[in-house]
């Protein structure tokens, strides 16, 4: 798990690292300045994944399909990258960040970064 102190107003850079195949799960706790986790009740999240030269969008998580999880009063968001979903990236570079919505539409950018994909080799067949 890794800790994200946002102070804002502009987003905190964080990379990301998925190996192509695998499945993916990484969980943020979001703290505040005084080291406080952010109670996130009421709050959405989205991430994009796009391209770094067209801007194509190759992924979209949210809290809505349940690629993204938020435990509210502990303030930890957790991402969730399917082995299909990562075996569908031809790319090893791409952009990424990540958005909350709260219940009041206030919208925050927490992180944003480089998400580097690492290529496969072995092609999975077992039974």
């Amino acid at each position: 798990m890794s800790e994200i102190y946002y102070v804002g107003p502009l987003p905190v850079p964080f990379d990301i690292k998925l190996y192509q195949g695998a499945d993916f799960a990484h969980s943020i706790k979001y703290k505040d300045g005084n080291d406080s986790p952010v109670d996130l009740t009421g709050y959405k999240a989205q991430m994009q994944i796009r391209e770094e030269d067209t801007h194509a969008l190759l992924l979209d998580l949210n809290t809505v399909d349940g690629g993204i999880t938020i435990v509210e009063a502990t303030g930890i968001i957790g991402i969730t990258i399917t082995s299909a979903q990562s075996s569908a990236f031809e790319v090893q570079k791409a952009k990424y960040d990540l958005l909350l919505k709260s219940s009041g539409g206030t919208i925050t950018y927490l992180l944003y970064g480089d998400f580097i994909v690492t290529p496969r080799v072995t092609r999975e067949s077992i039974p």
